[in-house]
């Protein structure tokens, strides 16, 4: 079972005095095995791996997929502190720093039903690029580097050239947290 666990912004958890705190601002302490427990805490549920990227490697990691290839409905302005990003309405293949503005675009989005829908979508289409790789060449050796995680890279091979996905078999959970979604997305 591979899961991806989204967390909405201003989602939060209860500590051992009864406060209410934000899992960003724990994420944010860069103390990731706090967040790891606090989270398993919040779901019941303690993975056994992870998988995790900062923004540099995750760029790196999209651009050496070849992009994502997206359908974009509707214009949309990214805002950040430098600059300000159109990203056009059409079908077009995504590099590594398009997608990471886009999917900073669905981090602040009010609609969280649109914002994992969004989600479910872009993660399919990461795992539908691994089907086109060819054993022979060290692809997964390359890419394991630019993970954070507790897999072996034997393991992290192991799964993903060994991985199928079947539309068929998505099972999503929503999850009460605090009066806001969270949801989960598990493939089978």
């Amino acid at each position: 079972m591979l899961d991806f666990l989204d967390i909405p912004i201003y989602t939060g958890y209860e500590d051992f005095k009864g406060n209410i705190s934000w899992f960003e601002a724990l994420y944010k302490k860069n103390n990731f095995t706090e967040f790891l427990i606090k989270v398993s805490k919040q779901l019941n549920h303690e993975p056994d791996y992870y998988i995790r990227f900062k923004k540099d490697n995750f760029v790196r990691f999209v651009d050496y997929l070849g992009g994502v290839r997206f359908l974009v409905r509707n214009p949309v302005k990214v805002y950040n502190l430098v600059h300000s990003i159109l990203i056009p309405s059409g079908n077009s293949i995504f590099d590594g720093d398009k997608v990471y503005d886009y999917l900073s675009y669905f981090r602040d989005i009010a609609s969280y039903d649109e914002r994992f829908e969004f989600y479910k979508e872009f993660f399919k289409k990461i795992l539908a690029q691994f089907a086109n790789f060819q054993e022979e060449y060290d692809y997964f050796s390359k890419m394991y580097v630019m993970l954070d995680t507790n897999l072996s890279e034997t393991v992290f091979k192991y799964i993903l050239s060994n991985y199928k996905i079947n539309d068929e078999k998505l099972i999503f959970l929503i999850l009460r947290v605090k009066r806001k979604h969270l949801k989960m997305m598990m493939i089978i």
